[in-house]
């Protein structure tokens, strides 16, 4: 996407901007539709954070997680924090970091999926983080998506093994709409929107042809899942 040429992004971050850029298109458009936020925690900091900073230039965009900068860009800017915690100690309390929020914004990006402690736990820590009227966005793929179904029919399974390596160790359970909204509300949130597009590897001809033709099949098929949800009753 345009928002990153002239950036000094590696070979692997390039690929993972082209397979993401849609996606990151659908995130950009679902924030802009929510009030402009005085304050972001960005739980999962990578592209999205610096998209954020360049939408809401007066905004404070906190981050949460492993921090990655290149040469210099993607550091914390003056005002903004910064916590190292890894979001599956969401489980001890002890351990969360008592000084977070409040916060008009947290964006959990690709994220929940890769952890192993539940996503009722970590929703229900990270509405504790909002300011009153806040919002979560949550975006993660499809478990029931078509593409890992006709997977499985052809005798595959439709998702990697777990990697063995701690800092990324690739997805531990992606979920389905009817999950997703099953936490969220477990969690005490209610979803204020929720959609389910064909939003990943656009950049491919082939693939974008796919997910065309898969375009016209339910919204339950589709690849991603991106729900705005609020702690209103």
């Amino acid at each position: 996407m345009s928002a990153f040429d002239g950036w000094d992004l590696s070979p692997a971050v390039r690929e993972y901007l082209a397979f993401h850029s849609a996606r990151y298109e659908a995130l950009l458009d679902t924030v802009r539709a929510l009030p402009a936020p005085r304050s972001v925690l960005d739980a999962g900091t990578f592209l999205q954070t610096e998209l954020f900073r360049l939408e809401w230039p007066d905004a404070l965009v906190h981050t949460l997680g492993e921090p990655w900068t290149t040469s210099g860009w993607g550091s914390v800017r003056e005002g903004e924090r910064h916590w190292a915690f890894d979001l599956n100690d969401l489980q001890f309390s002890e351990r969360r970091p008592p000084d977070i929020g409040p916060v008009d914004l947290v964006v959990l990006a690709e994220v929940i999926e890769h952890l192993y402690t539940a996503p009722a736990v970590v929703l229900g820590a990270v509405r504790e983080w909002l300011a009153p009227g806040g919002y979560v966005v949550v975006q993660t793929p499809n478990a029931a998506r078509l593409e890992a179904r006709l997977r499985l029919l052809r005798g595959r399974h439709p998702y990697e093994m777990i990697r063995p390596v701690r800092e990324n160790p690739g997805h531990f359970r992606e979920l389905t709409v009817a999950e997703l909204r099953a936490v969220a509300a477990e969690a005490g949130f209610t979803v204020e929107s929720l959609t389910v597009s064909n939003y990943f590897g656009l950049s491919s001809p082939r693939r974008r042809a796919v997910k065309r033709a898969t375009g016209l099949a339910p919204a339950t098929l589709r690849d991603g899942i991106t729900a705005v949800l609020s702690a209103r009753p």
